[in-house]
């Protein structure tokens, strides 16, 4: 039977990495593509720039989903 061994730091890890996945698509995405108002920054919505920093944003994604799902597979507990 496989139990889990509840690791504080490890929650807080996974907590941490879930926020910053939030963060990514909330936050940093709409501000190159141009839906929050920000005066400073252009606007790069259908420009390569902002093609290339989705594909980064999915691609460090797709990494921190790695690590969250190594992170609770450590955290398994065989018997």
């Amino acid at each position: 039977m496989v139990k889990f061994r509840l690791n504080i730091f490890f929650v807080m890890a996974i907590l941490c990495i879930l926020v910053l996945i939030g963060y990514l698509w909330l936050v940093l995405l709409p501000i190159f593509e141009g839906s929050l108002e920000y005066v400073l920054l252009p606007i790069f919505e259908g420009s390569l720039e902002y093609t290339q920093i989705k594909r980064i944003v999915t691609f460090s994604t797709a990494l921190l989903l790695l690590s969250a799902v190594l992170l609770t597979m450590s955290m398994l507990k065989r018997e």
